[in-house]
């Protein structure tokens, strides 16, 4: 075969590839469907029963819409049906459904969203060759068989052959004519034999070109993902030095110190606005405790009114009013810090900055309240170590706050019992830094 033949046969073949891969009227159809079933799927999120049916036709499919799924299957209705879908192929096919198509007004936007699950989709169909592929190449026409009279195809030399592969093929054709008259039924076959290999060829070569654009499309994605990523993925070729690869050391080094301080910032958020609604629920528990001692006081107070307006009978003699109580005296004791079994270390008459932590208050020696003493001194000791002074005697509300405050304030006082010759917390004290 000379290098003019070669040069018409791939050209052929390539004017070929069109035709081969046609869209008839049931592939047109049947994308119709998948992208109209895909739309009114992501146009309303209670569809979810067309994930379930596979229809073929836009009748089977309007027969088992609902009734919101049949008014959005208006719009998507009134998309103009190209005439010369006949003409295109797989690509043209993909394209008007996945795109050109959802550009069409009216549509809704939620099932615009659907065009890449319509591109998949219709991508996966298998497009079928056309009935008869001999019509669609422009380059053979038929002649009549000199035995059986029936068109036989020939194919047409190229114009800019030379004269002399143009004498070969015309002697070619007038030996294949005889062979043919001479025998017609070996000559089917061949003929038949000769169509299966080139369909093979074609295919073998298609397989060939979607390889290669498959590699293609890889490394070219690749590339892209390595642009996009930055310093977080970095690649390092082995042609690079030493110190580029350093500066790529030192950039992801610094995206990961910075992706880890907001995370340490977003978790020490999280704790504080923990701890404060903690501190508002205790606040809130304890403000009911007392609106419910204050409403049992007002009920006592209004009993003894109540009695107090009673009538007197008139021969009663009055009764002598007794003499109020002398409030008892009450003294106060410097305690030191709480130990890990709820008792003070240490008590005094009088308050020692270096030792003494508490004021406990008590009338009757045996039970009292206590509270921080507002000392400068024991402030000061107290937020350079919270935890260690006041965490045996105390509940702190804000004790983050201690490298930004400078006093300590007793939101509520503690209780405390004389046990077995020693001061025992009963309920510990609230404080907060300020």
């Amino acid at each position: 075969m000379t290098k003019s033949r070669l040069i018409s046969a791939v050209t052929a073949f390539l004017l070929a590839i069109p035709c081969i891969f046609a869209v008839t009227d049931a592939e047109m159809e049947q994308a119709r469907v998948i992208a109209t079933q895909c739309y009114l799927r992501y146009a309303n999120n209670g569809s979810g029963y067309l994930d379930d049916i596979h229809p073929k036709t836009m009748k089977e499919l309007e027969s088992k819409l609902k009734a919101k799924e049949k008014e959005n299957i208006k719009a998507f209705n009134a998309i103009r049906i190209p005439a010369d879908y006949a003409s295109w192929d797989k690509k043209k096919l993909v394209e008007y459904w996945a795109a050109t198509a959802f550009n069409s007004g009216g549509l809704l936007a939620e099932g615009k969203a659907a065009r890449s699950r319509v591109r998949a989709r219709i991508n996966a169909m298998n497009v079928s060759a056309p009935s008869k592929p001999e019509e669609a190449n422009p380059e053979h026409k038929a002649v009549p068989d000199s035995a059986s009279g029936s068109p036989q195809p020939v194919s047409v030399p190229d114009p800019k052959e030379d004269s002399e592969a143009a004498s070969a093929d015309a002697a070619a054709a007038d030996s294949i004519a005889d062979a043919r008259a001479e025998e017609p039924e070996l000559t089917s076959v061949k003929k038949e034999d000769a169509s299966t290999w080139i369909y093979v060829a074609i295919l073998i070569v298609l397989v060939i070109v979607v390889v290669v654009l498959v590699v293609y499309a890889a490394r070219t994605m690749k590339n892209n993902a390595t642009r996009e990523n930055g310093p977080l993925e970095p690649t390092v070729s082995f042609g690079s030095s030493d110190s580029e690869m350093e500066a790529l050391r030192e950039k992801f080094g610094k995206a990961l110190a910075a992706k880890n301080d907001d995370l340490a910032k977003a978790a020490a958020s999280a704790t504080a606005q923990r701890e404060r609604a903690d501190m508002l629920q205790r606040r809130l528990d304890d403000a009911e405790a007392e609106a419910s001692a204050l409403r049992k006081e007002n009920a006592d107070l209004r009993e003894r009114l109540a009695e107090a307006r009673k009538p007197q009978p008139a021969s009663a003699a009055p009764r002598p009013q007794a003499a109020p109580a002398a409030e008892p005296r009450r003294r106060s004791i410097y305690l030191g810090r709480v130990n890990s079994r709820g008792i003070f270390i240490r008590a005094d008459r009088s308050f020692d900055p270096a030792h003494d932590i508490y004021c406990l208050e008590t009338a009757d020696g045996l039970t009292g309240s206590f509270f921080v003493v507002a000392d400068p001194t024991l402030a000061e000791m107290a937020l350079l170590t919270p935890m260690e002074t006041l965490g045996g005697g105390c509940e702190i509300d804000n004790a983050a706050d201690a490298d930004t405050s400078s006093s300590v304030i007793t939101e509520m006082r503690g209780t405390a019992l004389f046990e077995d010759g020693c001061w025992r917390v009963g309920r510990k004290a609230r404080v907060s830094f300020r």
